[in-house]
């Protein structure tokens, strides 16, 4: 089961609210996990690290000092030190091949006019968060330059919401994202700070700040009529439209950057999940213009790789954690806990898509 949790207030008091709520998820999360313990604690407690967390910090003051005070709030509630908090927002040293959240897999469907009629996306993480996750519902008044902010997500334990799925309620669009692991990283922002961006400030902000990305992420969103998937690296930005007739497929690796990546296993699962959906569209296996057919898609279980991670495999490292299903067409979200092409939705919300990214897209 995954928790429901709705906040509000300020950034701190949201961030207070959500440790407090997850205290217990958070603790088994760090205590659970092999990445933090052995990668990351021992690298920020380096020399270098100390360097690195240090001009990330001051990025970050510059650029989102809300996002840095809402981990405040998330530290304070969990009764932990900030800086443990940090490392769960934060880029993986420069030559590790630890990755804490590179997996997904993303389906965004069109309609005969080439608007998204359905947008599916499995969140693939380390096995230690399973039975960690929490979908928020959060609210945040206006303040300053800053917009009021209003969307639901699905969260990992001590992380900034944002970086999985969710819907933007105050603008109307759905997103995920897929991370993507550029070999080289510069100082700047990281995702997991890029993606609260969108969640909270919409796609103009995000936009705005994707310039000082530190590492590499591909984003899927769409609204009543738009749908795009957006790859970033440092610096660089490709936007690739959905058309008519055509699904985007979108993983865990670059498709439209020429960008040099880490092949890892993640890489090749990335291919392995890509070059299955295609063989089966090919083949007339099943089609892809319904919610049902992504919901049967996005559970397929073969090969060593699968587009539906489990345990039951030696080469694979990470696992779906949950599914989520917007339809654009219908106004919901539909989240599975287990595989959906055989189970319900353990969670079940209705959404409002609008009419809103066209104008921002316009620019680029």
């Amino acid at each position: 089961m995954i928790k429901f949790l709705k906040v509000s207030g300020t950034h701190y008091e949201v961030g207070h609210q959500v440790g407090k709520a997850t205290k217990a998820e958070i603790e088994r999360y760090i205590k659970r996990s092999a990445y933090v313990q052995e990668v990351m604690l021992p690298f920020y407690t380096s020399q270098a690290g100390s360097r690195l967390y240090e001009v990330t910090l001051a990025s970050l003051r510059a650029q989102c000092p809300q996002y840095l005070a809402e981990l405040e709030g998330v530290a304070a509630g969990a009764e932990l030190p900030f800086n443990t908090i940090m490392m769960l927002n934060i880029n993986c040293p420069a030559g590790s091949k630890a990755v804490l959240d590179k997996g997904c897999t993303t389906l965004m469907v069109p309609d005969t006019r080439g608007r998204c009629r359905v947008l599916g996306h499995t969140e693939d993480g380390p096995p230690e968060a399973e039975d960690c996750m929490a979908m928020l519902e959060v609210t945040i008044p206006a303040t300053g330059h800053l917009e009021a902010e209003s969307f639901t997500a699905l969260s990992y334990p001590g992380s900034l919401v944002g970086r999985a799925l969710g819907f933007n309620n105050r603008e109307g669009f759905a997103w995920s994202m897929n991370s993507t692991t550029p070999l080289s990283h510069a100082p700047g922002i990281p995702r997991q700070f890029l993606l609260r961006i969108l969640a909270g400030q919409g796609l103009r902000a995000f936009l705005s700040s994707s310039q000082h990305l530190a590492n590499g992420c591909s984003v899927n969103i769409a609204d009543a009529v738009t749908a795009v998937n957006i790859e970033l690296a440092n610096k660089m930005l490709s936007v690739s439209r959905l058309g008519p007739g055509e699904p985007l497929i979108h993983a865990n690796k670059f498709r439209h950057l020429a960008v040099r990546e880490v092949r890892d296993v993640h890489w090749e699962s990335s291919a392995a999940r890509e070059n299955r959906l295609q063989e089966g569209r090919v083949t007339r296996e099943r089609g892809l213009e319904t919610e049902e057919d992504v919901c049967w898609w996005l559970g397929d279980t073969q090969g060593d790789l699968a587009i539906f991670r489990t345990k039951d495999t030696e080469k694979d490292v990470l696992l779906t954690l949950a599914t989520g299903v917007f339809n654009l067409d219908k106004g919901h979200l539909h989240l599975y806990t287990e595989n959906p092409r055989h189970s319900k939705p353990g969670l079940r919300l209705e959404i409002e898509p609008r009419d809103c990214l066209r104008e921002t897209l316009s620019s680029l």
